[in-house]
């Protein structure tokens, strides 16, 4: 860092820049910020043993929103909507074989069902439709 007596003090052209920059970021902020997006939401669950039709957990389609992915997550989360899909999602999943296991020990083990919402195997995908 500079001492203070080598710091310089800045020039008029300086600030004119530094103000410049200051209203392109806020207009950039306030055109991202107001942009209405169509969003295709989707929950996936990504573990290997579970068939193509099986794996989304929950879906919705044509969301408008100017808001960010994680704050649509949040309200979605929040609707209760992802819940009743989940619940279904582990009726199909405890029915089905772990192969993993299978192979390496030779018996049949269903798959746990899915506590939290946060588990590692559930992936978000954000898709803009328009």
């Amino acid at each position: 860092m500079a001492k203070l007596s080598e710091r310089t003090i800045p020039t008029e052209v300086c600030l004119e820049q530094l103000r410049n920059y200051n209203i392109k970021q806020e207009n950039i902020n306030m055109n991202t910020a107001n942009t209405v997006r169509e969003l295709t939401i989707t929950l996936i669950d990504t573990n290997v043993n579970l068939d193509d039709d099986n794996r989304i957990v929950y879906q919705k389609k044509g969301v408008m929103t100017t808001s960010s992915n994680e704050e649509v997550k949040m309200e979605l989360l929040m609707s209760g909507e992802v819940k009743p899909a989940l619940d279904k999602h582990n009726d199909n999943r405890v029915e089905t074989i772990d192969g993993e296991f299978l192979d390496k020990h030779g018996r049949d083990v269903s798959l746990k069902p899915i506590k939290h919402i946060s588990d590692p195997q559930l992936q978000w995908r954000f898709v803009e439709t328009a």
